[in-house]
């Protein structure tokens, strides 16, 4: 079964991509922290969304196909172990 938000997240991953050159292309040219820390703002809730869309596709997808099964205990230790560091 295909991942349902895989173009989801590679349109985020190319955001963020976009956003780490801002940054570096701020930093680089010696622009002001408060600018800089702005940027990295944006960059982390970036981030955030791509994991979040991540996060819920490993649900609808991995949890869900291997409900049933002798894989889903692993799945969902997979799962609780990908919540825990986003937290």
């Amino acid at each position: 079964m295909p991942h349902k938000y895989t173009q989801d997240v590679l349109k985020h991953l190319a955001s963020i991509e976009g956003r780490v050159r801002d940054v570096y292309t701020t930093v680089e040219a010696g622009g002001a922290c408060p600018d800089v820390l702005v940027r990295m703002v944006y960059l982390r809730s970036a981030v955030n969304a791509a994991a979040q869309l991540v996060l819920k596709d490993h649900t609808e997808h991995c949890l869900v196909e291997a409900a049933g099964s002798e894989r889903y205990e692993a799945e969902l230790e997979n799962f609780l172990a990908a919540v825990d560091m986003l937290l």
